[in-house]
């Protein structure tokens, strides 16, 4: 595989794909009738409670997409792979 078509697939992988799940995620809460699972959802989901539990779900998804994306792009920076000498 050429080395830009690797670097594009890596970026596309590291970036594109946290930023399609918090995308998703997000465009999902914003619907008035979301349906969202939780424990005690009456009382989660109440008209008082219910801005706060949807911007905690939200920051919490931000959280959850953006941790694999840490971890990839600590996987895949420069310095980590040995380097070999051709002379």
């Amino acid at each position: 595989m050429p080395h830009t078509i690797h670097v594009c697939f890596a970026l596309a992988l590291v970036v594109g794909l946290p930023v399609v799940q918090v995308l998703a995620l997000t465009s999902s809460l914003n619907l008035p009738d979301a349906r969202i699972r939780l424990p005690n959802k009456e009382c989660w989901l109440f008209r008082e409670r219910r801005g706060d539990t949807v911007e905690h779900l939200r920051r919490q998804s931000i959280r959850f997409a953006l941790s694999p994306a840490l971890s990839l792009s600590y996987a895949r920076r420069p310095w980590h792979a040995p380097v070999l000498s051709l002379e």
